[in-house]
């Protein structure tokens, strides 16, 4: 995240987020841990302790590529199936038609 070409005041919340969820026992790449803050945190309005019992729940979808999906408010994170770090961040208001709904 250091290497990213990020406001310091940026860096630093992006930091202080990742280390927050990393405790947490959630793993975001800096790709998400960006578009968490810059797109859920700051236009959504959830909170990082939103970010945690989302990421807690079961997944809701699933893609073609066995990536997970959590969601919550029209965000989905995306959960990489082999190394289970959260990928990316998706805001829209309805899932994608290709996306398999999963049953809890």
């Amino acid at each position: 995240m250091l290497a990213k070409n990020w406001t310091p005041e940026f860096k630093k919340k992006a930091l202080s987020f990742y280390y927050d969820m990393n405790k947490a026992g959630i793993e975001f790449s800096s790709h998400a841990v960006g578009r968490v803050l810059d797109r859920v945190i700051s236009q959504v309005l959830m909170s990082s302790d939103e970010v945690k019992v989302m990421m807690n729940s079961s997944p809701k979808f699933v893609q073609a590529d066995g990536r997970m999906l959590y969601s919550k408010k029209n965000v989905y994170l995306i959960r990489d199936a082999i190394t289970g770090d959260i990928v990316s961040v998706v805001v829209r208001k309805a899932p994608k038609p290709e996306w398999r709904e999963l049953n809890e």
